[in-house]
């Protein structure tokens, strides 16, 4: 009697696992998916950010460098080459007294040397925006992908 009862205990065990199986495998499907996304997502956030430094640090060299917008965006653009014209690269240059780094921000360096002083008396800073729209790879239904964007500041070397 016992060996009939323990083997239709096995018997009734036989298809558990596959249940299991089907029950846990879409769950760690959808997980692996969320994390390929956020990788995916995570790598270009640093390629952003590392473009607008790149940009940055081309027109830091000097004041004929902060003014090129097109070397500017040529220097971003090759940090992340992938991306190419989808990368958007914005640029401007502004002038500060050393005396306040953080105060008043003048567009001219003649604005700048009027309110702050003697020459050289102010400070030039590049500052570089950039921004692109990305897809994961595992596109969502009505996703239109992502906006990340990074920026950098440099003193401008005089």
């Amino acid at each position: 009697m016992r060996q009939i009862f323990t083997a239709f205990l096995k018997r009734a065990e036989s298809g558990q696992s596959l249940v299991e199986t089907a029950l846990v495998v879409p769950i760690l499907v959808l997980l692996l998916m969320g994390v390929i996304e956020f990788g995916y997502l995570g790598y270009y956030a640093i390629a952003v950010q590392n473009a607008a430094h790149a940009g940055a640090v081309y027109g830091m060299y000097n004041v004929s460098n902060a003014g090129s917008t097109s070397g500017i965006q040529a220097a971003a653009r090759s940090e992340v080459p992938e991306l190419g014209t989808g990368l958007t690269v914005t640029s401007n240059v502004k002038y500060v007294c050393q005396a306040a780094i953080s105060g008043t921000q003048y567009a001219s360096p003649t604005d700048a040397a009027t309110a702050c002083g003697a020459s050289p008396a102010y400070t030039a800073i590049i500052v570089v925006n950039t921004s692109a729209t990305v897809k994961p790879p595992i596109d969502a239904p009505g996703s239109t992908g992502y906006i990340l964007t990074g920026n950098s500041a440099i003193e401008v070397q005089q």
